[in-house]
């Protein structure tokens, strides 16, 4: 009886107290010695060893799965595509918040480089007015331009009308025409009114500082000339080159348009003077014109061979100095002031709350620019920044 009571027992039981070792009844939740729980797991090294074990082969198994991922090319193009997308995003994202600082103020400001400059827009944009831009372009600064800023696009706009001049640059750039006008001499009262009644303003930019060089044809027989006779020629009063010690000739001033003659404070042109269309065809016609004499800046002049540029000096004065030297503008004397005949240059700008005022804001800071004062200076020009 002892013994089949003792195998009844131990038949029921299944569980083993991890404190005392009593074997318990498979139903008991406690040991009914120590009442130690019996649902909790064994707190020993080899249970601790165990999961930890089990937490290592796990990772591991993921691990290598996920290297042989990696190696199917699908994987590789998927992670290239995501890369791709993450670059443009984040290119498209400062881009765009870029574009939105850099447009709110534009304002005339120097720097040291063309790429430097802010407040550069994107797109199309017409500029016009007087020829000493030729020089400039000439010499690079459109391709400068071009390379810092591909998307700035530049073109140059002839007027509608026959003749070139600073007041029909002005005129294009009021009525929109074009974005931004070189300018040879300063705004005047009209056209600020004018610009005015049309609901916008007009600013304009010095650029630089030129020389005027008078040049007549090569057999006039005369050299230099004071500022008094040059006026003379173009106000009509000396009509013959035999009368400053030339060649018994009559004289045949060619112009551009009469604005020409502002610097000379000249108010009207005499009947025979002719003009041209523009400076390339004043350089032909003084050329080919025995007696023709005309002015226009040293910048778009200089290393002409078949012209005879004059040395001036003030009115009713002998100390002559030359426009030219070794083919090269006389640039300290036009900036010390002992060549006689000197002006600005501006760049006007048309301030309308549009694209056209970033442009014209722009393209004066380029030119203002220590890099873009260099092509001033190439230009024959003198830099004034």
């Amino acid at each position: 009886m002892p013994s089949t009571s003792s195998n009844s027992r131990q038949s029921l039981t299944s569980k083993t107290c991890s404190q005392c070792g009593t074997e318990n009844p498979a139903t008991a939740d406690k040991c009914y010695i120590c009442h130690t729980s019996l649902n909790e797991r064994p707190k020993n090294k080899n249970y601790s060893a165990s999961y930890h074990q089990e937490l290592l082969n796990f990772g591991g198994n993921y691990l290598r799965a996920f290297k042989k991922d990696l190696q199917k090319p699908s994987a590789w193009l998927g992670v290239v595509v995501f890369a791709l997308a993450v670059t443009l995003w984040g290119n498209y994202f400062i881009n765009s918040n870029r574009s939105e600082v850099e447009l709110e103020q534009p304002r005339v400001q120097t720097y040291s480089t063309i790429e430097r400059v802010k407040n550069v827009p994107q797109g199309l944009f017409s500029y016009g007015g007087g020829a000493f831009f030729a020089p400039l372009v000439a010499q690079g600064l459109n391709d400068a331009i071009a390379d810092a800023y591909p998307e700035f696009q530049l073109r140059y706009t002839e007027p509608m009308t026959p003749y070139s001049s600073y007041s029909e640059g002005i005129r294009m750039l009021t009525d929109g025409e074009i974005s931004f006008a070189f300018n040879g001499r300063p705004l005047t009262a009209e056209e600020y009114a004018a610009a005015k009644a049309r609901g916008i303003s007009l600013k304009q930019v010095p650029i630089a500082l030129d020389g005027v060089v008078v040049f007549a044809n090569s057999g006039v027989g005369v050299s230099a000339l004071s500022l008094d006779k040059v006026t003379d020629i173009f106000a009509g009063a000396i009509t013959n080159w035999n009368q400053l010690g030339g060649i018994d000739l009559p004289v045949v001033p060619v112009l551009l348009s009469d604005e020409e003659l502002e610097v000379l404070d000249v108010k009207e042109a005499t009947k025979t003077t002719q003009y041209s269309t523009n400076n390339t065809q004043v350089l032909r016609k003084v050329i080919g014109t025995p007696g023709a004499i005309s002015l226009a800046s040293a910048s778009l002049v200089a290393n002409q061979k078949l012209i005879a540029p004059l040395n001036l000096a003030a009115p009713h004065s002998n100390n002559f100095v030359r426009p030219f030297i070794n083919g090269e503008s006389n640039k300290d004397a036009f900036k010390n002031g002992s060549y006689p005949l000197t002006k600005r240059q501006f760049l006007v700008i048309r301030e309308d709350d549009t694209l056209d005022e970033w442009a014209g804001y722009a393209y004066a800071n380029i030119l203002i620019s220590q890099q873009g004062q260099g092509y001033v200076e190439k230009a024959g020009s003198v830099t004034i920044y």
